[in-house]
C-alpha cells in the first residue's frame, strides 16, 4: 500500500518486552513476535504499528519501544533498536479542586490527564466499557477508594477515538466528615488520587528482585491540589517539603498557604522502563517515600492571632 503511494517503507521484525534481548551469536526467528513498518517521509524515519487503533502516527506501544528489532532491507537485514520515549512524554497529571466545609465535609472535583503511553493504556482500557453505567461504577469505586465514603455526582471521559490528544477523565464527589474536627482543630489526610501502577509496586512487590522489573514505560506523575480551608484556620502540620533523587528518578513535594487557600504540588519521575535488580531498591524506596509523605496527616489550627 505504501509503495503504491510512493512512500519508502520496510518491514521491521521486533520482540516485545516478554522476549528479552537478542543474542547476536545465536540468530533465530523465534526472537521476534511482532512486525512494524519503518517509513521515510520527507527524509524523516517513522515507525508505524498497524495493530492498535489508538496509536498516534509515528508512535509505538510501550511494549514496542526501545526494543531489539530486525530491519529488513532490500538485500539484507540490520539489527536496530526501536525508538524510546522520555519520561515527561508519558505524563500523568492530577488536578484536584476541593473545599473543606466547617463541619469537615469535602467537596471536590478530580481531573486526570494522561499523555503518551499512559493515554494509550487508558484509551484501550475504557474502550472495554460499552455504556455509561459501567463507567459510573468504575468512577464510584475510585472515588470511594481514595476519598472515603464519597458520593459521586458527575463523571466525564474524553473521546477515546481522538488519538492525537491526551486522554482525560474527571469526576465530582462529596465526602461527609472527611476531616475530623474540634472547635480549634481539623485533621485529615490529603485528598490525593494515586497511580495504580505505582501503588501496586509499593504494596505487592517484594523487597528484592533477582530479575529485571518490567514497568512497560517510564513516566512522570504531577499532582496539584487546591483546597479551600474553613475560615480562620492555618496549617499546623503538613507533609515535609521534600526533594529526593536516586538512580531511577526524583520526587519533589512542596506546599504553601495563602489566606484560606492551601496549595500542594508534587512530581514523581521514573526514568527507566525496565529496572535492573541493582536499581530495584531505589525504585521501591522512591515510590514508598512519596506515598508515605502523601499519606501523612494534615493538621489545621484555629488562628488566634
Amino acid at each position: 500500500m505504501l509503495k503504491v503511494l510512493k512512500v519508502e517503507a520496510y518491514p521491521v521484525l521486533v520482540s516485545n518486552l516478554t522476549r528479552g534481548e537478542i543474542i547476536n551469536e545465536l540468530p533465530s526467528p523465534w526472537y521476534f513476535d511482532h512486525i512494524l513498518i519503518m517509513a521515510r517521509v520527507e527524509g524523516e524515519k517513522f515507525f508505524l504499528d498497524p495493530v492498535s487503533e489508538f496509536i498516534p502516527f509515528g508512535e509505538l506501544t510501550p511494549q514496542m519501544q526501545n526494543r531489539p528489532a530486525l530491519l529488513i532491507l532490500k538485500n539484507k537485514g540490520k539489527l536496530i533498536k526501536t525508538p524510546d520515549t522520555l519520561a515527561y512524554q508519558n505524563q500523568e497529571e492530577v488536578i484536584i479542586e476541593g473545599k473543606l466545609t466547617e463541619n469537615g465535609d469535602l467537596n471536590q472535583t478530580v481531573e486526570v490527564r494522561e499523555y503518551g503511553n499512559n493515554a494509550l493504556t487508558f484509551k484501550e482500557l475504557f474502550s472495554l466499557f460499552k455504556n455509561k453505567e459501567q463507567i459510573y461504577f468504575i468512577f464510584s469505586k475510585l472515588a470511594g477508594y481514595f476519598f472515603g465514603n464519597a458520593e459521586l455526582y458527575e463523571t466525564y471521559i474524553s473521546n477515546i477515538e481522538e488519538i492525537n490528544f491526551p486522554f482525560r477523565f474527571n469526576f465530582h464527589s462529596y465526602t461527609k466528615k472527611y476531616a475530623q474536627n474540634t472547635a480549634d482543630l481539623y485533621y485529615f489526610r490529603l485528598p490525593i488520587f494515586s497511580s495504580f501502577k505505582m501503588f501496586s509496586l509499593v504494596r505487592q512487590h517484594p523487597l528484592e528482585r533477582l530479575t529485571p522489573l518490567v514497568l512497560g514505560s517510564n513516566g512522570q506523575i504531577d499532582k496539584r491540589i487546591h483546597l479551600i480551608l474553613p475560615k480562620g484556620f492555618k496549617v499546623k502540620a503538613f507533609p515535609s517539603v521534600t526533594y529526593l533523587k536516586n538512580s531511577v528518578g526524583t520526587f519533589q513535594l512542596t506546599y504553601y498557604q495563602e489566606g484560606d487557600d492551601l496549595w500542594y504540588y508534587s512530581r514523581l519521575i521514573i526514568n527507566p522502563s525496565i529496572v535492573p535488580p541493582s536499581q530495584y531498591k531505589d525504585l521501591k524506596s522512591l515510590i514508598e517515600t512519596s506515598y508515605q509523605l502523601e499519606d501523612e496527616i494534615v493538621l489545621l489550627e484555629k488562628d488566634k492571632s
